[in-house]
């Protein structure tokens, strides 16, 4: 069993066994390749983390309307 390479394109595999890739609008690519930049940029970014945990945390808290 071989393990597969993926290219930055999201295609696995070799000749007429290609597999993979993205079927979305032109537009819509534009934005999730944008998304998936900025998720590279900041997966890793501890400050990030932290202030996504605060949000979350207060987001989930109780509120008068509830």
């Amino acid at each position: 069993m071989s393990i597969l390479q993926i290219t930055k394109d999201g295609v696995f595999g070799e000749g007429s066994h290609e597999f993979g890739g993205s079927y979305v609008p032109e537009q819509l690519g534009r934005a999730l390749d944008k998304l998936s930049e900025a998720f590279e940029k900041y997966k890793d970014d501890q400050a990030f983390e932290m202030e996504l945990q605060y949000y979350v945390c207060r987001a989930s808290q109780p509120t008068l309307f509830c």
